[in-house]
């Protein structure tokens, strides 16, 4: 159980970290993309 375990509980962290820094990416491309759309908006 020791090492397997050890070694399971350290891939956690990884593959929720990289989850989140996916859901921020798409989120950030989503808010900069409305941000140029509103600007360009408001230059009309």
């Amino acid at each position: 159980m020791g090492e397997d375990f050890c070694r399971q509980a350290r891939r956690f962290p990884e593959a929720i970290l990289g989850g989140l820094q996916g859901k921020a990416t798409q989120y950030a491309g989503k808010k900069t993309a409305q941000t140029v759309r509103n600007g360009y908006e408001n230059n009309f």
